[in-house]
């Protein structure tokens, strides 16, 4: 083929090859091109480089492997300040990882890879996770506060009971406000 444009960056030559790749997630199509082009000789003092979508993701990634532990170490440290307890500090981070298996599930039943809008949704999912159990643990001390004669048992089934519907709406609240980004899968979505 013929290059038409010279292009420069940075005093070096280039040119761009730009490539849609439909319905596909970017970063197995990226892991499946790195391992064709590797197979391909280059000529002395050509290199090539991955850029668009595929460097935004990488940056995105990143900062969120930073970001994301920062963040619940931070809430974690508030938690326990607030309610003196790291007992019900742990209890309300216990959440994380159950809610992690319902995100799994949904991305593996909508045949969606891990991507930068499926990692924002699962931020959000920590955020509602860690919300309900603030609510949760809230209700049981003041339970126990008001009934220090009832045990454990009884305060955490009748403050479980108490606070379902708020649980359950925010949850829901959150899980429609996300069916858009989880039924889209096209450019853009």
């Amino acid at each position: 083929s013929q290059v038409t444009t010279i292009a420069r960056n940075w005093g070096q030559r280039y040119a761009a090859l730009s490539i849609n790749i439909g319905n596909r997630d970017t970063l197995s199509f990226v892991d499946e091109a790195i391992k064709k082009v590797a197979e391909v000789k280059l000529k002395e003092n050509h290199t090539y480089r991955w850029g668009g979508q595929f460097n935004n993701l990488e940056r995105a990634k990143k900062k969120l492997w930073i970001i994301i532990p920062l963040t619940l170490a931070i809430i974690f440290f508030i938690l326990w300040r607030q309610f003196h307890s790291l007992l019900d500090a742990f209890t309300i981070f216990s959440a994380i990882p159950f809610a992690s298996v319902g995100r799994i599930l949904a991305l593996w039943l909508r045949d969606i890879h891990l991507s930068l809008s499926a990692a924002v949704g699962f931020i959000a999912l920590i955020g509602i996770a860690l919300l309900n159990g603030i609510v949760l643990i809230t209700v049981f001390r003041q339970l126990r506060e008001h009934h220090p004669e009832r045990s454990w048992d009884d305060i955490v089934k009748e403050g479980t009971v108490s606070r379902l519907r708020p649980v359950i709406m925010t949850a829901l609240v959150a899980a429609l406000g996300f069916i858009p980004m989880a039924l889209n899968t096209g450019l853009g979505a």
